[in-house]
């Protein structure tokens, strides 16, 4: 079951007090006890922000208490809308529009993201199917590479 399921990021235990959920960042050492927490479809609300943009509730699975996690009202921009997941590494998502087959890098499936850190950057479209997604590092930092 969890090949079909999508890993998204470890999730530091100190981190889990001070901010909820939070998904740790590159910077915090990944040594620590850790769990990965997987990403289940977004449920749609059917309701927009006064800029257009989609509220739903991102639902995560937390394998270590066997238990959903969901984060109402979060929004989800409109390019990301009618996509499918391909992969995710450290916190961030790829995803393939099912239309045009655009690919899209974002954190925004990421509930500890702030509003302004949010981001989605587009990718080549691959001239063949991926199955599997890594990066370097943040793609915040000038020297990421995407590798599929």
């Amino acid at each position: 079951m969890s090949q079909l399921l999508v890993r998204i990021a470890k999730i530091s235990s100190s981190s889990i007090g001070k901010h909820g959920l939070c998904f740790s960042e590159f910077r915090r050492s990944l040594s620590t006890a850790a769990t990965p927490y997987l990403l289940f479809s977004e449920t749609s609300k059917y309701e927009m922000t006064l800029s257009c943009e989609p509220l739903v509730e991102l639902n995560l699975y937390d394998p270590r208490k066997d238990e959903t996690v969901k984060f109402p009202d979060q929004t989800l921009r409109k390019e990301l809308l009618s996509s499918t997941k391909v992969g995710s590494s450290r916190g961030w998502v790829v995803t393939r529009n099912l239309f045009n087959s655009k690919m899209h890098l974002t954190n925004m499936f990421n509930p500890c993201a702030s509003a302004s850190s949010r981001k989605v950057i587009s990718l080549p479209t691959p001239k063949a199917r991926i199955c599997r997604i890594s990066l370097s590092a943040s793609p915040d930092q000038e020297d990421c590479v995407v590798a599929w």
